[in-house]
């Protein structure tokens, strides 16, 4: 459903531990992307920040999850920018069709 292949989270030179690690990090990576698209799914507002959607899903500390979702193909930038809780302008995302169409299936498989 969600394709991360595209995208290692380890180097060439990084120690064996680290690619030993990237198997569990990818599972958890694919929960919290499929959290953040959710968030993106029952939100009230036509799109949210970054900021916004870490709110939203919970997560204090920021992570690479809007990057990793713009790069499957789930999530793109609604040309709006919103002002964040540090009074700086943020891009608002929205997520695609392919991200609508993945959200519908997700939900129509829970009930």
């Amino acid at each position: 459903m969600i394709d991360l292949r595209s995208k290692r989270m380890v180097r060439g030179r990084d120690p064996v531990t680290s690619f030993d690690a990237e198997a569990t990090n990818r599972v958890f990576r694919k929960a919290q992307i499929q959290d953040f698209a959710q968030a993106f799914w029952t939100s009230s507002v036509d799109g949210l920040t970054d900021e916004e959607a870490h709110d939203k899903v919970g997560l204090v500390s920021h992570t690479p999850r809007i990057g990793d979702m713009k790069r499957a193909g789930l999530l793109v930038g609604t040309g709006e920018r919103r002002v964040t809780k540090s009074g700086s302008k943020a891009k608002v995302y929205k997520l695609t069709e392919h991200g609508q169409k993945l959200m519908r299936e997700l939900n129509e498989g829970e009930q």
